[in-house]
């Protein structure tokens, strides 16, 4: 079992087949004070990434090799919530492709080239904290095709894997942390380390960060209960100096009742320019809930604005009531030609 864990962990050092050129780091100092290692999600904030990921199903009859290449690009908002400021993730250069068992076409699969490029300036909102915990990723439209659903599926889950969640404290070179989340029956345990601390060519400082994930699995898909375990390990090298993720690795183990899958993820970030927007937040909310306020917008109608004349004969009388005078007029009228 050993064995098994350590090859899983040398599995990391090249993900996708990549060609393992790891940026050589010149040693840095750690603060007596440890790091700090936040996200910097400042309103206008913009980062471009890139994402390679591979999923890979077991079945009776053979692998399903899924995999799914594209660009990100992301600008935080300006408005936050309770859950953190609202990111907006813009996808594009998708590519997509599926090695089937047994010859069959990766359209099978839901993986349609074809279909993937036409989901190019798909944009995504979601909040996310300092922490680089990620809230309310959008649930998947309903009544679209399956290609579409399973893409949209596998780009959802890319977006939330393409960020780390970071030490809640300052931490010394060998210090370790953890972290555990509970969110739709399925619960996660992280633990992490950090590992090293250095420059790069530019100056700018990074931490390398080693993490461990652990638990369980539940959810309903296609009317089906999925019960199951988790198991995970990322490598993260964090700017430090510049408050983002600059490339993550990862594989992830899922076993349930349906089946086994693998995952891997191979992402790499850059910090764009700060672009100009318009700060919000959830206090700016229309706050007024008086109909009869002259500020106030909603669908309550003011009392003093309600219809106050019921006699249907008044000239100002608004209703579907008809005038008595007016109707017995009506009655008297002759009903055929003279």
């Amino acid at each position: 079992m050993r064995l098994r864990r350590l090859a899983f962990a040398a599995a990391l050092l090249c993900p996708l087949g990549s060609a393992c050129d790891k940026e050589q780091l010149a040693e840095a100092a750690v603060p007596d004070a440890g790091v700090t290692m936040v996200y910097d999600l400042t309103p206008g904030q913009t980062y471009q990434g890139h994402v390679e990921q591979r999923t890979v199903l077991e079945s009776p009859m053979g692998n399903i090799d899924m995999r799914l290449e594209y660009d990100l690009n992301v600008i935080v908002t300006g408005t936050a919530s309770a859950d953190g400021p609202l990111l907006a993730a813009t996808f594009d250069n998708i590519e997509a492709n599926a090695i089937m068992p047994g010859g069959i076409p990766p359209e099978v699969a839901g993986f349609d080239p074809k279909v993937a490029k036409t989901l190019n300036g798909v944009e995504l909102r979601f909040n996310m904290n300092e922490g680089g915990e990620v809230e309310n990723m959008p649930e998947l439209p309903e009544g679209q095709p399956p290609a579409i659903q399973v893409l949209l599926g596998q780009m959802t889950g890319g977006l939330q894997s393409a960020f780390a969640r970071m030490p809640d404290k300052p931490l010394k070179k060998g210090e370790s942390w953890s972290r555990d989340r509970n969110e739709d029956g399925n619960t996660v345990t992280m633990k992490g380390v950090f590992k090293d601390f250095g420059t790069d060519a530019s100056g700018a400082t990074i931490a390398t960060l080693e993490t461990e994930s652990s638990g369980t699995i539940k959810r309903e898909a296609d009317g089906q209960s999925i019960e199951g375990n988790m198991s995970g390990l990322s490598t993260i090298a964090f700017v430090t100096s510049e408050g983002y993720a600059k490339t993550l690795e990862r594989q992830v183990r899922q076993t349930s009742n349906m089946g086994s899958v693998s995952l891997e993820f191979d992402i790499t970030w850059t910090k764009g320019e700060k672009k100009a927007v318009e700060a919000s937040t959830a206090a700016e909310v229309q706050a007024v809930t008086d109909p009869c306020d002259a500020d106030y917008v909603g669908g309550e109608v003011c009392p003093d604005d309600a219809q106050a004349i019921t006699d249907p004969c008044d000239a100002d009388y608004v209703g579907p009531e008809p005038c008595a005078d007016e109707a017995d007029a009506s009655e008297a009228a002759p009903s055929g030609n003279p």
